[in-house]
């Protein structure tokens, strides 16, 4: 099944993305990177910018949000050495074996749909 830009995932397969991420948080930083997007704010630029690269910054934001997901990492220089390219190819082939679902984007995981309300004024303005 081939995605498209715009088109987000089913409850079914994030619930299925969180239970595999949340098991290899621990021994795969893209499991861990697919997890920081789904439990924190941040978005991709976020996470391969400043909250890898600033160690204090990366503590500050954790301790404010009150999260302990990274304890054992607070003080490593780099968290996720790779480029965002090299991530995503990556991710797709793991959403391709997880779920089955090829050409996913890490945008998938964040975004919301349009409330049906927006929806139907687009429809009339047409």
């Amino acid at each position: 099944m081939k995605m498209r830009r715009g088109i987000l995932f089913t409850p079914d397969q994030l619930e299925e993305i969180r239970n595999k991420v949340s098991a290899l948080k621990t021994t795969d930083e893209l499991s861990m990177l697919v997890y920081l997007i789904l439990s924190t704010d941040l978005k991709m630029k976020d996470l391969l910018g400043w909250f890898n690269k600033n160690p204090l910054k990366r503590r500050e934001y954790l301790n404010n949000a009150n999260l302990d997901l990274l304890e054992d990492y607070e003080s490593v220089p780099l968290l996720f050495p790779k480029t965002h390219h090299a991530y995503l190819v990556q991710w797709k082939r793991a959403c391709k074996d997880w779920i089955g679902v090829e050409g996913a984007t890490f945008e998938m995981l964040k975004r919301k749909p349009k409330p049906m309300k927006e929806v139907a004024v687009n429809i009339e303005n047409c």
